[in-house]
């Protein structure tokens, strides 16, 4: 009985990983001029960021998860800006995938 169990989790187990190859093979590649726009992107919202204060929200709304947290230094009377961000938005109207498994 132990056997079977152990097989069948054996071939969970590949099965898993296959869906998880063939989502890889789905994936985009990083050619086809996706890293060109993404560069373009990202210098276009450098220059907008120290222009455009209003932009610059919109912008680091997109990119940060939740809100900045900001530790002041009493030494240094600096602050230390802690937060997390996302790069799926950077990434919207950029790069499409559809059906790719996570990886498990």
């Amino acid at each position: 009985m132990a056997a079977l169990k152990d097989r069948e989790r054996q071939r969970a187990d590949t099965l898993a990983r296959l869906e998880h190859l063939d989502g890889l093979s789905r994936a985009p590649e990083w050619g086809d001029g996706i890293r060109d726009t993404l560069r373009a992107r990202l210098r276009e919202w450098q220059g907008v960021l120290g222009r455009q204060t209003a932009v610059a929200r919109q912008i680091l709304r997109k990119l940060l998860v939740g809100r900045l947290v900001l530790t002041l230094d009493a030494v240094t009377r600096t602050y230390t800006v802690h937060s997390r961000a996302t790069y799926g938005r950077l990434l919207e109207g950029i790069v499409a995938v559809a059906n790719v498994v996570p990886p498990g």
